[in-house]
C-alpha cells in the first residue's frame, strides 16, 4: 500500500471503531450499521440545509462580471494587465501531460494541475514531471 492510500486511511481509520475483544461478529456489524445510519441522516439534513439555502439565496443574493457588457463567468476578475490564469484537470489518461508541460516551458507559462488521487496512482512518473516543472 503505498503512501497516499495510507494517508487517506488515517482519518477513516478514526471514524470507524474497532471490532473489540469479545464482541460478536453480529455485534460488530449492528455498531457499525448504526455509525452509518447517524453519518447518513447527518447528510440527508445537511443537504436538506443547503437545498433550502439555494432556494432562498438566489432571490436575495446575485453575482455577475461583465466586461462591455458580455457577460463573464465569476472565475475573471477585472484587471489592467492582460493575463489569463491556465488550469488543466488530470483525469483521465496521460497522453497530453508532457507535451502540455513542453509548451509551458517553451514559452515560460505556468499553470495550475489539479488531480484526482487515482490519477496520481496511476501515473506517479507524471506527477513527478509535473512537480518538476513548476520548479
Amino acid at each position: 500500500m503505498n503512501q497516499y492510500i495510507k494517508n487517506a486511511a488515517k482519518p477513516i481509520k478514526k471514524i470507524v471503531p474497532k471490532r473489540k475483544e469479545g464482541q460478536s461478529k453480529e455485534g460488530y456489524r449492528n455498531l457499525l450499521l448504526a455509525k452509518g445510519a447517524g453519518a447518513l441522516i447527518f447528510c440527508l439534513a445537511l443537504f436538506s440545509v443547503v437545498k433550502g439555502a439555494a432556494a432562498v439565496l438566489p432571490a436575495s443574493v446575485t453575482v455577475s462580471s461583465s466586461v462591455n457588457g458580455k457577460l463573464l463567468p465569476i472565475s475573471s476578475v477585472e484587471t489592467d494587465r492582460k493575463q489569463v490564469a491556465l488550469s488543466f484537470e488530470a483525469v483521465h489518461g496521460n497522453g497530453d501531460i508532457l507535451k502540455i508541460l513542453e509548451i509551458l516551458q517553451k514559452h515560460n507559462l505556468h499553470a495550475t494541475f489539479f488531480l484526482t488521487g487515482e490519477w496520481v496512482e496511476n501515473y506517479p512518473d507524471d506527477v513527478k514531471a509535473i512537480l518538476k516543472a513548476g520548479d
